[in-house]
C-alpha cells in the first residue's frame, strides 16, 4: 500500500491525542494496530481532562493542511455536530513556520525558470503570510509595480493526495462501522472535499477565479480584485498586484485606518449575496484570512479577497433560493444587511410572488 507510511503517521497522531479507541473501532489496517501496540491505545496522560472535541481539533492541527481544511468545512455542519464541536473546528488555524530563504529561492527557479533577481527588481524573502499549502511574499517587478507572490509549498500536492485517498477509505469505514452516520453520507462529503481541495492546490485556477470575479464586480466601486500577472503565474505560483489592506479580523486597525466595520460588514454581506443570488459564482471561503479592506478616497471601506476556493450555484439551489428568499427578506428589518441592494435586486428579479409595484419601489431592481 503506497500510503502506508502516512497511514502510520496518522495512526500515531490520533493515538497520541487519545483517539486510539476511535481508530480501533474503525478496524483500520494492521499498520495502525501495530502503532497502537507501541503507543498504547489507552488515553494518554494529560489528555483525560480534555473534551473529545478539543482532542480532535488538536489532532487535526498536527495532521496538517488536508485535515485542517476538512475541519474548517466541518465547522459549517451544524446539522451534524453539536455546538462544542463546531466551536473547536472554528478554532483550526492554517499557519505554519515559513520556509527558509534558500528553499524559497529554489522554488522560484523551479516554478518560474529563473532566479528571483532576474525576474524581480526586489523580492522580500521574509513572507508576509505563511500557511500549510502556500506562502506569500512581497516583491517589485522590473517596471516598478508592487506584487504579491504566492508560492505553493514543494511536495504538498503529493501529501494532500495521499491524505485524500486515506480520507476516502476512512469515510467508507465510517459508513460500515457507524450506521448512525450513514445518513450524513461521509463518502459523499469526502469526495466533494477532495474535488474542492485539488482545485485549491492549483494556483492557476485561483487566478482564473479572480478574473471571473473581477468581471462580475467590474461596476462595483466597493469591491476590488488584484490584477493577475499571467507571465509569472502557473499551477504552483500566483503573482498579483499587491494590495496593502487591513485584515477583516483586526477591528482596532480597521478603526485606526478610518474604516467603518459596520459599513464593511454591510458591503461585504451585499457582495456575498450578489455572488450567490445574482452571479451564481461565489467565494467558498470568505474568512478574515482571505479578505482585507483599505481606505480609499473614491470608495472608502473597499474590500479585496484571495480566491483559492470557489463554487457555483446550480439550478436546484437557485430553485431553493427562489422559494425561500422572498419570505426571509420580507420579515427582515429594513436596516438588515440581508435586505441590501443585491438581495432586493435578486428578489425582484426571481421571486415567484413579485409584483410590478414591489419592483418599482426599489431603484436597484432591474
Amino acid at each position: 500500500m503506497r500510503d502506508l507510511p502516512r497511514l502510520r503517521e496518522i495512526s500515531g497522531i490520533l493515538i497520541r491525542h487519545g483517539l486510539g479507541e476511535f481508530a480501533q473501532r474503525l478496524k483500520l489496517p494492521r499498520a495502525m494496530e501495530k502503532a497502537g501496540e507501541w503507543l498504547n491505545l489507552s488515553l494518554p496522560e494529560g489528555e483525560s481532562g480534555r473534551p473529545t472535541a478539543v482532542r480532535v481539533r488538536l489532532a487535526f492541527e498536527e495532521l496538517g493542511p488536508t485535515f485542517i481544511k476538512l475541519g474548517q468545512i466541518l465547522s459549517t455542519r451544524v446539522d451534524v455536530f453539536p455546538p462544542d464541536w463546531i466551536d473547536e473546528f472554528e478554532k483550526l488555524q492554517n499557519r505554519v513556520p515559513p520556509l527558509p530563504p534558500a528553499m524559497v529561492r529554489k522554488m522560484i527557479v523551479d516554478t518560474l525558470g529563473a532566479e528571483a533577481g532576474q525576474l524581480f527588481a526586489e523580492f522580500d524573502m521574509q513572507p508576509i503570510g505563511s500557511a500549510s499549502i502556500a506562502q506569500v511574499h512581497r516583491a517589485r517587478l522590473k517596471d516598478g509595480r508592487e506584487v504579491a507572490v504566492k508560492l505553493r509549498r514543494p511536495g504538498i500536492a503529493d501529501k494532500v493526495e495521499a491524505d485524500l485517498r486515506i480520507l476516502a477509505h476512512l469515510a467508507h469505514l465510517l459508513e460500515l462501522e457507524f450506521p448512525e452516520l450513514r445518513r450524513y453520507q461521509p463518502s459523499g462529503i469526502a469526495a466533494q472535499f477532495a474535488r474542492s481541495l485539488r482545485r485549491e492546490l492549483d494556483l492557476a485556477i485561483e487566478a482564473r477565479n479572480m478574473e471571473r470575479f473581477a468581471k462580475d464586480f467590474v461596476d462595483d466601486p466597493f469591491v476590488m480584485v488584484p490584477q493577475v500577472h499571467w507571465e509569472y503565474t502557473n499551477a504552483a505560483v500566483n503573482v498579483q498586484t499587491f494590495v496593502d489592506g487591513v485584515p477583516a479580523s483586526d477591528l482596532s486597525r480597521l478603526k485606526d485606518s478610518g474604516l467603518d466595520p459596520v459599513l464593511l460588514a454591510q458591503r461585504g454581506a451585499d457582495a456575498v449575496l450578489k455572488m450567490i443570488l445574482i452571479n451564481g459564482f461565489f467565494h467558498a471561503d470568505p474568512t478574515p484570512a482571505t479578505c482585507s479592506s483599505w481606505p480609499s478616497t473614491a470608495s472608502p471601506s473597499s474590500i479585496s479577497a484571495w480566491w483559492g476556493a470557489s463554487a457555483t450555484r446550480g439550478a436546484t439551489r437557485s430553485s431553493i433560493c427562489c422559494r425561500r428568499w422572498p419570505s426571509a427578506t420580507s420579515t427582515a428589518s429594513s436596516t438588515c444587511w440581508s435586505n441590501g441592494p443585491a438581495a432586493r435586486r435578486w428578489t425582484c428579479r426571481n421571486s415567484p410572488t413579485r409584483s410590478a409595484s414591489s419592483c418599482s419601489s426599489t431603484s436597484t431592481c432591474r
